[in-house]
């Protein structure tokens, strides 16, 4: 995978990075190449070196957790003492598919997190930021 990329970064935590490299090829076959950054621990130090190494980007946090006080949460709380100049896109479930019952599959399909969504959003982002 592309850890290098140049158009944007795709950063996630937990169980949902197979999704996210299976988004990576889709988008590789459309042209464009994330940064993919898996962060293991939510400590505020390595996101805030994570946005440093990545100014002016397009962020796309990703995670299988409530967007409510989650991951991308904590990414927009560093970004905001940093001043960061980029532009942070968060996916992950809505309070909506929190009271649905299915597979996991199913309610990931539902919140927006099968490859195919996560790679449509970052298009999407980054043809928006770019436009910018």
């Amino acid at each position: 995978m592309d850890s290098d990329g140049t158009d944007g970064l795709i950063c996630w935590t937990g169980g949902i990075g197979y999704k996210v490299l299976e988004a990576a090829k889709l988008l590789r076959i459309r042209g464009l190449h994330p940064k993919l950054i898996s962060i293991p621990s939510l400590i505020p130090a390595v996101i805030e070196e994570m946005l440093l190494n990545n100014p002016k980007k397009l962020v796309l946090t990703v995670e299988e957790h409530s967007l409510t006080g989650g991951f991308g949460s904590l990414v927009l709380e560093v970004a905001s003492g940093i001043s960061f100049p980029g532009k942070i896109v968060r996916i992950g479930i809505p309070e909506s598919v929190n009271k649905e019952i299915g597979s996991h599959e199913y309610l990931l399909q539902r919140a927006g997190l099968s490859p195919n969504a996560i790679s449509e959003k970052f298009e999407l982002e980054i043809l928006k930021h770019q436009t910018r």
